[in-house]
């Protein structure tokens, strides 16, 4: 849904990411921010990182898929292995059916002690790389610091991260600047880019290559999710007659216009459960933007998302019933070395590849 959460009229902030100074004006009475009942997890004291990886294969087929996603799936059953795995579906702008398998380590030593096992490195190296054919692979593994990470969600409900991680209550929401606040280096860190706006466009030779792209520094990747499944028969009939397509363009508008909002990768997934592959009734987004202040500055400027919120505030200030819907963001701000990407035989528009030199990667580089 890419939506940032705010009051629906204004925001007092006696100081800058203070959450105990914030109130929040709902039209009626001013109520402090802990009426909002906001959530967010808790990672371990002795952790430092989150790591997120997402490993994807894409083909004009989505029959030809499969043996990627259950050879990765036994692998993510080795030593070392993903404290949790999901797994979703889409269908990207260029036409390619592309099937994904997310997974998280709470130590990146963890995981590279994973991806280091012989067998693991030798089945991703051998991925064929043939620049006749219509399949490519692809892992962009995101290594993100505990201090540039938050998860916030509504309700108790549990979702990406919050599946292994505690929920506590937090205030730090329903107000522009909410994803910031809950951002513990916002304190002292603006997160900006080296680019106020995207590179030019450049559709690089990519079929038949291995290539990685070292990713700007505080580039801002959102994960944001809705699911559906709690909700009852009225609730249902809302999302689909009210809401669903107001997301719809609001994803779009960030998608198809890339120079204009920062967001120069927007996956539109499908949930799905991870042994069988059935849909589930959760919807995922993941976004990669320049900077959080390319999307903070989308959020609050952009009619498409307005629309996105104000039809959510109506649907809930009218609902007759208890609504379900379960909202939830993952926000990642990613320091200079953060992200690993590698792309095999993939099609030119395939992650970042569009946007920034790609080098050819050397058999000592792959994974592992």
């Amino acid at each position: 849904m890419l939506r940032h959460r705010s009051s629906t009229s204004s925001t007092r902030r006696t100081k800058r990411g203070d959450a105990l100074s914030t109130t929040v004006n709902t039209g009626e009475q001013e109520k402090p921010a802990s009426a909002i009942p906001g959530r967010v997890v808790e990672l371990p004291e002795d952790a430092t990182h989150l790591v997120f990886g997402m490993f994807g294969v894409q083909s004009r087929q989505s029959d030809t898929n499969g043996a990627f996603i259950d050879t990765l799936r036994a692998h993510f059953r080795r030593r070392h292995s993903p404290i949790s795995i999901e797994r979703a579906q889409y269908i990207d702008p260029q036409g390619y059916s592309c099937d994904l398998l997310l997974a998280y380590w709470l130590d990146r030593e963890v995981y590279r002690a994973w991806s280091s096992q012989p067998e693991v490195a030798a089945w991703w190296a051998e991925l064929p790389c043939n620049r006749t054919s219509e399949v490519g692979y692809w892992r962009e593994v995101l290594s993100t610091p505990k201090d540039r990470f938050q998860f916030g969600g509504g309700g108790k409900q549990r979702a990406a991260s919050a599946q292994f991680l505690p929920l506590v209550p937090s205030r730090q929401f329903a107000y522009w600047g909410g994803y910031r606040d809950r951002l513990a280096t916002s304190e002292f860190d603006t997160f900006d880019s080296p680019y106020s706006t995207l590179p030019a466009l450049r559709l690089q030779e990519t079929k038949g290559k291995r290539l990685s792209v070292e990713a700007p520094e505080n580039v801002c990747f959102l994960r944001e999710g809705q699911g559906w499944s709690a909700c009852v028969k009225e609730e249902r009939a809302i999302l689909a007659e009210k809401i669903d397509s107001v997301v719809d363009q609001w994803i779009a508008f960030l998608r198809d216009n890339p120079t204009q909002t920062g967001c120069f990768r927007l996956r539109d997934c499908r949930e799905q459960d991870t042994e069988s592959g059935a849909l589930l009734e959760k919807r995922s987004q993941f976004a990669f933007l320049l900077s959080l202040g390319h999307i903070e500055h989308a959020a609050r400027k952009q009619p498409t998302h307005l629309a996105v919120h104000d039809t959510i505030i109506r649907m809930y200030k009218e609902a007759t019933f208890t609504p379900k819907l379960h909202l939830w963001v993952e926000v990642h701000v990613l320091p200079a070395g953060a992200v690993e990407t590698e792309y095999i035989n993939c099609h030119p528009q395939t992650g970042f590849l569009p946007y920034f030199d790609a080098h050819t990667i050397s058999q000592s580089r792959r994974l592992g």
